[in-house]
């Protein structure tokens, strides 16, 4: 051992091990030419591995055919990029990341923050373990704690937008949306005057895809829901924008307006719709999986191929 050991090295080192070796049920081993297999970022990789506590044996299996020469991937499981770097001392490009880990631990650092900083200067933080932020965020911060969900929306970008970041958060709230089949000129329109109109919040969030919902939607007058008119006589309303909560209180206990009763049911059909889609391509990908596993390839001898493990 050196006299001394820069700690950029000794991190190289053990992040070098650690790709490496394989986790048994009480260490870790290291296992020739299993431990030559590379982390893919997909959620099917080639090659699977097991350790077999009984035998003390390594277990790799094939789950698909390969070709002469192709390169064989495992996986580490789903990972950030963060975590992949912090633990093996590599990453994934950005659109290959698979994982958008949320790691949120105000109350560690409070503790630590005020005896640097008085109170009113300790504003609460949130540690992200990953360089996206997606809407998922947006709806789960304000759930946690309200001034820290909204303090952390608002100096994040989920404040007033703009420059690259409202073309950003643009594009990917029109993505979004299209996927739900809306028309792109609808959501176009609404997510514009949806950043031009102020705060970006979680509860402002829900409200735009309301709002794409509505404005996709066209109804009848309620007196000809029912019934054919001849087309010269139809007409066609536009669909409001939901009451705040606070004029529903004004309101009080009144006699519910047709058309707004009529809306909402059509707006839950599409939803009901929306559910049932998601539920049988959700059928499609698990018939799949189970497709897949029962076609795992053998070993030459019938079994799943085996390398020993060799303790270090």
């Amino acid at each position: 051992m050196p006299e001394r050991l820069e700690a950029e090295m000794f991190l190289r080192a053990r992040m070098s091990a650690q790709t490496r070796v394989f986790q048994t049920c009480v260490d870790t081993t290291l296992v020739p030419v299993a431990d030559l297999l590379n982390h893919s970022p997909t959620l099917t990789p080639g090659v699977l591995w097991s350790w077999d506590a009984k035998a003390e044996a390594m277990i790799v299996t094939a789950v698909r055919a390969h070709n002469a020469g192709e390169e064989l991937f495992t996986t580490y499981g789903a990972r950030s990029n963060m975590l992949l770097y912090r633990t093996y001392g590599f990453t994934l490009h950005p659109i290959n990341e698979p994982s958008f880990t949320y790691i949120i631990r105000p109350h560690l650092v409070r503790p630590i923050m005020k005896i640097f900083l008085d109170d009113e200067d300790a504003r609460p933080l949130i540690l992200l373990e990953t360089s996206h932020i997606d809407d998922s965020l947006c709806q789960m911060a304000p759930s946690i704690a309200a001034p820290i969900g909204a303090a952390w929306l608002e100096q994040n970008g989920r404040g007033h937008v703009n420059g690259e970041q409202r073309e950003v958060l643009a594009k990917a709230l029109t993505s979004e949306l299209e996927t739900k089949g809306f028309p792109k000129d609808t959501i176009e329109k609404e997510v514009g005057e949806f950043l031009d109109r102020g705060r970006v919040s979680a509860t402002n969030l829900d409200r735009l895809a309301r709002r794409v919902q509505c404005s996709s939607v066209k109804l009848k007058p309620p007196d000809v829901l029912s019934a054919r008119v001849p087309p010269d006589t139809e007409k066609v309303m536009d669909l409001p924008v939901p009451n705040s909560a606070r004029e529903r209180q004004l309101r009080g206990k009144a006699t519910p307006d047709i058309h707004e009763l009529a809306r909402w049911s059509v707006v839950a059909a599409i939803e009901k719709q929306r559910m049932e889609d998601e539920k049988q391509e959700q059928q499609l990908v698990d018939r799949e999986r189970k497709s897949r596993v029962q076609r795992v390839p053998q070993g030459p001898g019938g079994g799943a191929i085996e390398r020993e493990g060799e303790r270090k």
